[in-house]
């Protein structure tokens, strides 16, 4: 059954037209009209433009008022059953992280499926989108325009539903990465740009995020997407993990000088105890101590 949004009924000759409203359906009747020989764009820039292609086609039809009509409603029809469903997408549209792996997917053909999809299809998509809302109306423009039959677009969402399921279910790789801490983002961004480059890594190919919160989800959007077995996950993560934790001590450090000092035995313990008695560290305690008497002296010069 067709729905009535998508058309309405003109009362001058009785012929029926496709309204613009949906773009997605505009597009589908126009690539079947082509499918059928008819010489018509297949992409167009507003469902509006779509909408006055097909209506003149159907204008020009050869016979009743009820044979044009016939013929939109055939022709809606097959379009309607040719685009997947957007309920069925809900997981990726749901989910930043599912999200940015199927886009991933897509744009650079590592699915074994797609990786059969002719390239230009690809190739049309928008490679640096800004934001979660736009990878997914890419992706729905994948799907629609790709040239495959419907059972090979549902094969597709299975393959890469399967997928996010296993990632899904695994351990979080990153769990220190916070991803409204801009410096460990932009951090943690570029140190994965220059493994990159290297064999057996991520790759950050068609990825250029401009936001702390892009950047986060393009770290693990390489990382889901990088085609590695366990072994090379596992030891890929610890060696970006020392690296974090490497640079946090670094920071630590900064203004700080390492002061060796030779207690006596029963003064260091006596340090020791006072320390815990405050619940401090020694070199916190220390720094107490000393700046203490230092207000001291300097109140008695």
């Amino acid at each position: 059954m067709l729905l009535g949004n998508f058309w309405f009924m003109l009362h001058k000759n009785g012929v029926n037209k496709i309204s613009g409203k949906d773009h997605r359906l505009v597009e589908s009747v126009l690539r079947v009209l082509h499918s059928r020989g008819i010489s018509v764009p297949v992409t167009v820039l507003t469902g509006q433009e779509g909408a006055e292609i097909i209506n003149d086609y159907i204008s020009k039809i050869r016979g009743s008022a009820r044979d044009k009509n016939s013929s939109l409603e055939s022709i809606l029809a097959e379009a309607e059953r040719e685009l997947i469903p957007l309920k069925k997408l809900d997981w990726i549209k749901k989910d930043e992280r599912a999200c940015y792996l199927v886009f991933i997917q897509i744009v650079m053909g590592e699915n074994e499926i797609i990786a059969n999809t002719p390239y230009p299809v690809r190739q049309s998509l928008v490679e640096c989108p800004i934001n979660t809302s736009e990878r997914f109306e890419q992706i729905v423009k994948f799907l629609d325009r790709c040239g495959q039959s419907f059972s090979w677009k549902e094969e597709l969402i299975d393959s890469l539903r399967q997928k996010w399921g296993g990632i899904f279910r695994a351990r979080k790789p990153f769990t220190w990465l916070e991803r409204e801490n801009e410096e460990q983002c932009r951090w943690a961004w570029e140190y994965l740009k220059k493994l990159s480059w290297g064999f057996s890594r991520p790759s950050t190919d068609y990825l250029k995020p401009i936001t702390s919160s892009e950047m986060y989800l393009a770290i693990y959007g390489a990382f889901d997407s990088w085609n590695a077995g366990p072994d090379s996950k596992r030891l890929f993560l610890s060696d970006f993990n020392r690296a974090w934790q490497q640079k946090k001590h670094r920071d630590s450090r900064k203004g700080k000088k390492v002061c060796n000092l030779v207690l006596r035995e029963e003064v260091k313990q006596k340090l020791d105890s006072m320390a815990a008695a405050r619940g401090m560290k020694i070199n916190q305690f220390v720094e107490t101590l000393i700046e203490n008497e230092h207000a001291k002296t300097i109140q008695l010069k």
